[in-house]
């Protein structure tokens, strides 16, 4: 049987962390499939896969964490740049 691919084309490059955050989600989903779908005498690919998926969503919460500080960091900028003007 032939290897799948799990990754994402190499024609679409996601560019924002959202569509990065999109795209690992999706793989997640793909391998937790072929998890399932794999038979007992199968456990070495199975853990193996199960480790993937771990990592994958351990990148996913950094990178909801990365984003989650950079809104954070805007919105204390728009305030800064607020304040001046609302005291006018």
């Amino acid at each position: 049987m032939p290897d799948t691919q799990t990754s994402a084309p190499a024609l679409f490059a996601p560019t924002s962390k959202d569509e990065i955050i999109r795209v690992l989600e999706d793989r997640v989903l793909k391998l937790e499939t072929l998890v399932s779908a794999l038979g007992d005498n199968q456990s070495d690919l199975r853990a193996e896969m199960r480790s993937e998926i771990a990592s994958l969503r351990t990148q996913i919460s950094d990178l909801k964490e990365d984003l989650e500080d950079g809104i954070k960091a805007l919105g204390s900028k728009v305030d800064r740049v607020m304040e001046p003007l609302s005291r006018r």
